[in-house]
């Protein structure tokens, strides 16, 4: 593969103007939501581009997938195409070379979360330090004897990493696959659900609450903990989700907050619909949503 013929594409993706919009798109169609080979060929036809050649294609997805498997989230591939962070195309290697090195001791990538991330989250709000993730890292590199080169003023710039690092983005660097996988199923037995039932997202929203949580003083509690939402989901049918798995699904559709509210609820259906969310039931789940109580 020319070099030229990989510089080609990626300077005439970074042109694209609306970028983030068409590859979100993509990612859409696609399964999983992660921009793979199929759909930059799309892309590149959508735009113009002469049909990439299949080393190109492959070429620019190692440069920026971190798992391996072929297939990237957009956000990532937008870093490199516009080469918004200079060394942001080592993405894809840096992060192998990671789990090469952890790989090599006792740990076990698939579990980390279990072997590591719960070590530190010692409140369990689903973060921890950057500064102790990076020394356990190096600490790891230093058992095998490995060199752990990481740029770490990189890692920073290409995730806009803050002081914590929270359990998605955790998984994202070391072990992508098994929370896409976690998303996945979650999303798709609750989107199943909610058909099955007949009920608007509003209504059956409610009813998991009801079930699930005592009632709040005052009114009907809003929102789920981490082991409400655990026994939620497996009364849907994921009835293998442990604890580590639960915490996994809290923390990437509730995000910053500590506990799984209708809002995070609309983007777990909207992920197990593919994307589409039902904008008039996540309306009323808005408009019929009790206060918080402290």
């Amino acid at each position: 593969t020319s070099d030229a013929a990989v510089e080609g594409f990626r300077a005439a993706l970074g042109s694209v103007e609306q970028l983030e919009d068409l590859l979100a798109k993509v990612a859409e169609e696609e399964l999983g939501g992660r921009v793979s080979a199929t759909g930059l060929r799309k892309l590149a036809k959508k735009i113009g581009h002469p049909d990439p050649a299949p080393q190109v294609l492959a070429a620019i997805l190692t440069a920026v997938d971190i798992d391996g498997d072929g297939a990237v989230p957009p956000q990532d591939a937008v870093v490199f195409a516009r080469g918004l962070v200079p060394g942001g195309e080592r993405l894809g290697s840096l992060w192998r070379d990671v789990r090469g090195v952890v790989q090599a001791t006792r740990y076990d990538v698939t579990q980390l979360d279990e072997q590591l991330f719960r070590k530190y989250d010692t409140n369990g709000d689903g973060s921890i330090s950057l500064r102790k993730f990076r020394a356990t890292l190096e600490k790891v590199a230093q058992k095998t004897g490995s060199t752990l080169d990481v740029p770490w003023e990189l890692v920073q710039a290409i995730w806009g990493v803050p002081e914590r690092v929270d359990y998605v983005t955790f998984c994202s660097w070391l072990n992508p696959t098994k929370l896409h996988r976690l998303k996945q199923k979650a999303s798709k037995l609750a989107a199943r659900a909610v058909k099955a039932s007949g009920e608007d997202d509003a209504s059956f929203w409610q009813g998991l609450c009801l079930k699930h949580a005592p009632p709040a003083e005052g009114g009907v509690a809003s929102s789920l903990t981490q082991p409400q939402l655990r026994a939620a989901l497996q009364g849907l049918g994921y009835e293998d989700l442990d604890d580590a798995a639960a915490r996994a699904i809290r923390v990437a559709y509730a995000r910053t907050e500590p506990a799984f509210d209708a809002d995070a609820f609309s983007r777990l259906l909207a992920d197990g619909r593919g994307g589409k969310s039902k904008k008039s039931s996540k309306g009323r789940a808005k408009e019929n949503k009790p206060p918080r109580h402290s």
